[in-house]
């Protein structure tokens, strides 16, 4: 009445929480996963107690989620029905306009991209 399939590999999930109270600019939240592999992005937290822009980008430096910080301890939870996906073999890096305390959690899992 039906077939079930599974895959042998399950994706490998990832969580990457972080904290900072100074600027950063292009810090690693996750390293590039290698040749032939993706990131992709499932969830975003992002808790911030002052004014301050922040950005999450992969290490080639396109932009995929920015988010503005204006009233002391704002932030955003935000869980995506699609993935955002990273370009193959990149890292994940946050970047922030201001020394204002921001943290939170990133999640998402590694997928294969290459050919088969």
């Amino acid at each position: 009445l039906g077939r079930s399939f599974a895959h042998p590999h399950p994706p490998h999930i990832w969580k990457a929480p972080f904290e900072f109270t100074t600027q950063q600019t292009d810090t690693e939240l996750h390293p590039a996963p290698g040749p032939n592999y993706a990131l992709y992005v499932t969830d975003v937290f992002v808790q911030a107690k002052g004014a301050v822009d922040v950005y999450l980008r992969d290490s080639l430096g396109a932009l995929l989620f920015p988010f503005y910080v204006t009233q002391p301890s704002d932030g955003v939870s935000k869980s995506f029905r699609v993935p955002i996906p990273l370009a193959e073999d990149t890292g994940l890096t946050l970047t922030t306009s201001a020394g204002q305390t921001v943290g939170g959690t990133i999640t998402g899992f590694v997928s294969w991209v290459g050919a088969f």
